[in-house]
């Protein structure tokens, strides 16, 4: 019986030891990130990308963004792609999606970026959620563009069901555009 004691207390330092070190990896990613280190920073979050990978998601590829790292922002984006996406759930991946149109347009790639853009929209389906998360990811890149079509399109393919009008109305105003804004 101590034997097994041991073993579950030494199995339990280790699990403990392991945990503590990959949080103050997290911690000091962190720092670095938010000190603008991206150098620094960028060493921690590919370590930790490959454990915590929904955690680290985001300042990771912001900090591949800042060093103008494209290739590796890419390839960090479709690995979430491909972790998140579902044919049963083909929203579950949208926010990744529009990432990678981004990750395309900050490299230049702007045709790249478009096409992606217009698929996305293409592939809706006459769902307000899939509208709302889609139309939210460009938002949250401040795409205006893309954000209002995607509402148009949700207009269209929900035929009066549900019309987005506030929606289409805060982007008109983040575009400046103050009479159509009133207009919805």
């Amino acid at each position: 019986k101590l034997t097994v004691i041991l073993a579950l207390v030494l199995n339990l330092f280790l699990v403990l030891s392991a945990f503590s070190q990959s949080a103050g990896e997290r911690i000091l990613a962190d720092q670095y990130y938010n000190n603008g280190e991206f150098d620094k920073a960028v060493y921690y979050y590919d370590k930790l990308f490959d454990t915590d990978p929904f955690g680290v998601y985001s300042n990771y590829l912001k900090t591949l963004l800042n060093l103008k790292n494209y290739s590796d922002a890419e390839k960090v984006v479709k690995k979430m792609i491909k972790k998140t996406f579902s044919p049963n759930n083909p929203q579950s991946s949208f926010s990744y999606q529009v990432d990678l149109g981004f990750v395309l347009e900050s490299s230049g790639d702007a045709n790249k970026a478009k096409q992606n853009y217009d698929k996305l929209i293409k592939s809706l389906q006459p769902d307000q959620g899939q509208v709302l998360i889609l139309a939210s990811a460009f938002y949250s890149h401040q795409n205006w563009d893309y954000a209002l079509a995607t509402y148009l399109e949700g207009k269209r393919l929900l035929r009066g069901y549900y019309a987005f009008y506030f929606e289409t109305a805060e982007i008109y105003f983040q575009k400046g555009d103050y009479a159509k804004m009133i207009e919805e």
